[in-house]
């Protein structure tokens, strides 16, 4: 897991006591913002697991209620670290969600200190730029519009829509500088283009090249009537996929259509034999 937060517990308060007893933790409850990230939560001591969850015991308002904790205390006078490791979902995640924790409500057990009358509620902790932050990072450019094999008008604007996502298909909502700059445009045929995509520049929004907004003018320019073609798009800072580059796999089958009108043969039936009548003397 990823540590993403830290608890002090400690025995003895400002004004000290005198009990010459530990302090032991037998349940906390955490409540955690942006929860729905999360696969499962552990509580550590030091490098020592103390307690694990799954992420669906977490209430829809975000508490996490672990029991039975009496192996983590502080020593009389002292104070113990209580760290929060957790893992997250693969799929469905949303790019620069922050997670945080806040304590809402610890008890002791045992032969123990007691907690000040006060409570122990904590506030969420105000964090720095990019902490608990998920970051999605692209590895691929897919084509999400056409999904599926479609015919396409010469000299007719196409907008096609490419997404930067990665691995789990969560969309990179940064994918913008060095890592979002094209260095290949194509389409693997000789059919030629025009409006499209400026090579070496960035243009690539929310991590989206959205072809309706960005290039609503891009169209085929050449090609015969039924031609398969298939765009790919490369962005980086080299031309090597996987290395230096991301790129597209080959978009889905487009057919061209040259805009003109083929006549077909006509079939007629050989006879009607359904037709009657209801006027008298005629069959």
């Amino acid at each position: 897991g990823i540590a993403v937060a830290q608890f002090i517990l400690r025995d003895r308060g400002a004004s000290g006591d005198s009990d010459g007893t530990i302090t032991e933790l037998e349940t906390i409850t955490l409540n955690i913002s942006n929860h729905i990230y999360l696969r499962s939560i552990a509580l550590y001591e030091g490098s020592t697991e103390i307690a694990e969850l799954d992420a669906s015991n977490i209430s829809p308002t975000g508490d996490l209620l672990f029991s039975t904790l009496a192996t983590f205390q502080a020593p009389d006078d002292g104070t113990n670290s209580l760290t929060v490791k957790v893992t997250f979902r693969d799929a469905n995640v949303d790019d620069n969600q922050v997670i945080n924790f806040r304590v809402i409500d610890a008890t002791t057990g045992g032969v123990s200190s007691a907690f000040d009358v006060s409570g122990t509620a904590t506030a969420f902790p105000a964090l720095a730029a990019e902490e608990n932050q998920i970051e999605v990072v692209a590895t691929s450019l897919d084509i999400i519009f056409p999904a599926a094999p479609t015919a396409v008008s010469i000299n007719t604007p196409f907008t096609p829509s490419i997404a930067a996502r990665d691995v789990n298909n969560n969309l990179d909502l940064d994918f913008e500088g060095a890592a979002s700059t094209i260095t290949a445009f194509e389409n693997v045929s000789s059919n030629t283009v025009a409006n499209g995509p400026v090579v070496g520049a960035t243009q690539f929004a929310d991590g989206l090249l959205d072809f309706s907004a960005a290039f609503p003018n891009f169209q085929f320019t050449s090609g015969d009537n039924n031609d398969d073609v298939t765009l790919s798009i490369k962005a980086g800072t080299g031309t090597n996929c996987g290395v230096d580059a991301i790129c597209t796999d080959l978009s889905p089958a487009l057919t061209l259509k040259s805009n003109t009108i083929t006549a077909g043969a006509l079939s007629e039936p050989g006879a009607v034999s359904s037709l009657t009548t209801t006027i008298g003397g005629i069959q």
